[in-house]
């Protein structure tokens, strides 16, 4: 799945798409490997959510928007600063 499945609903220009699907592809690319067959497309739907949600309310910086989906990726995953958390701790 990507950005450009979650937009459906919303209104982005051209320029604007190709950024959020770059935002997309470079979070996705760090965040694949912390993820399995169970979880895999639930986290892509968690990043483009976060990424469209964002830019819907305006912003539209890469940074930004990248920070916000990794943090929303990580959660997501049950992560913390990074690193795996266990259930357990």
């Amino acid at each position: 799945m990507a950005v450009q499945t979650v937009l459906v609903t919303g209104t982005f220009d051209p320029d604007t798409i190709e950024v959020l699907q770059g935002v997309f592809d470079g979070v996705w690319h760090e965040i694949e490997p912390w993820t399995d067959a169970s979880n895999r497309e639930q986290v892509r739907k968690t990043i483009a959510r976060a990424i469209t949600d964002l830019a819907r309310s305006g912003e539209c910086h890469p940074s930004s928007l990248e920070a916000h989906a990794f943090e929303q990726a990580r959660v997501s995953l049950g992560m913390r600063n990074g690193r795996q958390v266990s259930i357990y701790s």
